[in-house]
């Protein structure tokens, strides 16, 4: 064989691999699947003018900077098969050289360029590819982990029994899928209806509810039952027992008698609350002779928070008896909320205070959710991260004060009604005459107050509430708060409630001085009044200004993410709204997520928790509002196109009571919504830019009167009547008309 054909075929050889691979690197990058996105169909946005307690906005984004990343990576695609071209042309030079040595060399240089090309080509798009996966996982706009260790929760698979979260259930903690949970933490759970405590708790310590109104073990109103005898200090119920009616003691549930190592504390009903490693068996096991010899469900001591003047209960806090997990390895634990049933011929699960079942709208009677322990035990204590109005500042008397902490704190020490007669005094102001009920929310890290004194009345025609100003000629009244810290737990029974002042779920007491050091618990003088020694740490105190003035602007919806008529919105997108005003958190569990279009969902109704944060501007400190952040269940779910309509109701308030009506908020995509109003009447609009209703729509349908109310206004089809709904059960019926929201790949109107 002549030499040059030897090399030749060597050289061949050479470029053949140089091609192949190439082919298949270009292959590999330009063909592989990005990550999949939600193909959700454009929602209409509904930002209602409703009747009082009926206004809906619908919110629905892909984020800009994700779709230029998007643009980027088909070019550099395109981009790459020209580079793959050049290489091919290259060893085609080669192969038909005919052994003509300048056609072999230039041959090989345009092979080399070309791979050079390609590689640059490859290298960008793997940094385009980065950079658009982070972008994605930043705005929401593709399938992101779900962040949890360990194995996958089930109910992110299959969503058993997580629709009551927003509907039955208001709020719980730990969180769903939340990981390194503290193993000395207490389980939270709050109810957005009053529910009968002891559909829920053992009157295990055999205590009664106080029959003198004096204040019990440190400002508890429960003593020990004595064997139902007359005149033992308890207040008296009567029941039917085979026909007869019986006076019996009233018996009071979720509290402990005693203090610490000694304490008795009721404790939790295990068939009605579950909680237990995600991997054990189901219910309790029993030998042939029924004896009990395997109980999964974690016995745990249990609370309860008494609110108002009517003493409703819908929040419990409950802390096992021993810490949860393992100090070696992360453990999974699902907690189940039970509605009525029966079990071994023993009812149970969770009552109304009407006597109902709390679930009884809810197909699967109950509500499931898991969360993972670490190794670790919680030691640091909670701290105050920002108070509203800021020390300082000055706030109208309408206005509602909140303290919000570092980390979830326990509601039992933080949430009570507040005037000279009442046995709370955790959290006091400086002004005697102030009396109303503090509130928990927000993940309980935030306690907001609300006044029970009558000032005035909104647009809504609700009542507005004030703190009072003494001196009514006044400009202003100054206000100090005191916030009482708790003193350090020792057992589980002491972390019962037995000692009052704000700790965390772990039992840490509040660093009031946020300096790291246990300062201790200042002593307490008169519960109702700020002693002098208590400004000191761990306490917190503030002070700030009560304007002698009343705020009657209603607040609107500023932005909204994702954006309007937003398509392509990833799975685990987040929804966030931002009003014009601070807002009242308490009111802002009433937004809604309605789920629809296209074939049959089939899954369980989704759920949703809303969380909040509070934003002033930097060039006007007094200029603040809310940002609300609502979680939920996956969108699109089993890749499923559907419709998603957000809806708000004008029942959600400004933090000065005034109540979102009209329901202005961001008429596209392009720009914020912005509203005026008349400085001489503050709830009368001036004008009105880039939000929907319009402030024409406003003007003719008469905003004051609740029969000329419109219900529902969205973007598409302005022009057309039947785009104004009467209200929003019929707005979002009128959205589910595939007409209006057609299947997916399908035109609508």
């Amino acid at each position: 064989m002549l030499p040059w054909i030897q090399q030749y075929m060597y050289m061949n050889k050479k470029t053949i691999a140089i091609v192949m691979f190439s082919i298949a690197v270009v292959f590999l990058f330009v063909f592989t699947p990005s990550p999949t996105f939600a193909q959700n169909d454009p929602a209409p946005d509904v930002f209602g003018v409703t009747d009082f307690d009926e206004s809906g906005t619908v919110l629905v984004s892909t984020d800009i900077r994700v779709i230029i990343m998007r643009i980027i990576n088909v070019l550099l695609g395109l981009l790459g098969i020209a580079m793959l071209g050049i290489v091919i042309y290259g060893g085609a030079q080669i192969m038909f050289s005919g052994g003509a040595e300048d056609k072999i060399v230039n041959g090989k240089k345009i092979i080399v360029n070309g791979v050079i090309g390609l590689a640059i080509t490859l290298s960008a798009f793997t940094i385009a590819q980065f950079v658009l996966n982070k972008l994605s996982a930043a705005t929401g706009t593709g399938r992101t982990q779900t962040g949890l260790r360990g194995p996958t929760p089930p109910e992110e698979l299959t969503f058993t029994a997580s629709g009551a979260l927003g509907r039955v259930i208001k709020d719980h903690y730990p969180n769903r899928g939340q990981t390194d949970v503290a193993r000395n933490t207490s389980i939270s759970i709050t109810f957005t209806e009053a529910v009968d405590p002891a559909s829920i708790i053992l009157n295990t310590n055999n205590s009664c509810e106080k029959d003198n109104g004096e204040e019990g073990l440190d400002g508890e109103d429960f003593i020990p039952q004595d064997l139902n005898v007359p005149n033992n200090g308890c207040k008296k119920i009567v029941v039917v027992e085979d026909g007869e009616n019986i006076q019996k003691d009233k018996p009071f549930y979720g509290g402990c008698l005693g203090n610490g190592a000694e304490a008795v504390c009721d404790t939790v009903n295990t068939a009605t609350i579950r909680i237990q490693k995600a991997d054990d068996e189901e219910g309790p096991q029993f030998n042939e002779a029924g004896d009990l010899i395997e109980n999964p469900r974690l016995p745990a001591i249990v609370y309860a928070s008494y609110e108002g003047a009517n003493r409703e209960v819908k929040t419990f806090r409950i802390k096992p008896i021993e810490n949860l997990g393992s100090p070696e390895e992360h453990v999974w634990h699902k907690v189940e909320v039970w509605g009525t049933g029966t079990e071994d011929g023993v009812e149970f699960g969770v009552k109304t205070a009407r006597d109902t079942n709390a679930f009884g709208a809810d197909p699967d009677n109950h509500y499931m959710w898991e969360f993972e322990t670490g190794t670790n035990i919680d030691t640091t204590p909670p701290t105050v991260v920002s108070v509203y109005p800021a020390v300082g500042r000055s706030i109208p008397r309408n206005d509602t004060v909140s303290i919000t902490f570092s980390e979830p704190v326990d509601p039992m020490e933080v949430q009570g009604t507040l005037s000279q007669d009442s046995s709370f005094h955790n959290m006091i102001f400086g002004n005697a005459d102030v009396s109303g009920e503090w509130k928990i929310s927000n993940g309980y890290k935030t306690v907001e107050f609300y006044s029970d004194q009558a000032c005035g009345k909104n647009t809504c025609g609700d009542t507005v509430y004030c703190l009072p100003v003494a001196d009514i000629a006044a400009e202003y009244e100054d206000y100090e708060i005191l916030v009482r810290t708790a003193t350090p737990q020792q057992n589980a029974a002491a972390f019962a409630g037995i000692s009052p002042g704000v700790m965390d779920m772990a039992g840490n007491m509040l660093d009031g001085g946020d300096d790291g050091v246990n300062d201790g618990k200042p002593v307490v003088g008169d519960k109702k009044v700020v002693g002098e020694n208590e400004r000191d740490p761990d306490n917190y105190h503030w002070e700030f200004e009560v304007r002698n003035e009343i705020d009657l602007q209603p607040p609107y919806i500023k932005t909204v993410t994702p954006l309007v008529d937003a398509q392509d919105v990833g799975e685990r997108a987040a929804l966030k709204v931002t009003f014009s005003k601070v807002m009242q958190l308490q009111t802002l569990y009433d937004v809604g997520i309605e789920e629809y279009g296209g074939a049959e969902v089939n899954l369980a109704s989704i759920w949703k928790r809303p969380t909040f944060e509070r934003s002033c501007d930097q060039n006007n400190p007094s200029n603040c509002h809310t940002e609300m952040t609502v979680q939920h269940r996956v969108f699109g779910p089993q890749g499923k196109d559907l419709y998603y309509a957000i809806t708000t109701t004008s029942t959600m308030k400004s933090s000065t009571g005034n109540c979102f009506y009209p329901g202005f908020g961001p008429e596209n995509q392009n720009s914020d919504c912005a509203v005026t109003y008349s400085q001489e009447f503050p709830y009368l609009v001036e004008s009105v830019t880039d939000c929907i209703p319009t402030e024409e729509a406003v003007a003719i349908n008469a905003p004051n009167s609740a029969n000329n109310d419109t219900g529902c206004a969205y973007t598409i089809n302005l022009q057309n009547n039947e785009n104004m709904q009467p209200d929003r059960d019929t707005c979002v019926e009128h959205l589910q008309d595939p007409g209006i929201s057609p299947p997916s790949g399908q035109p609508g109107q």
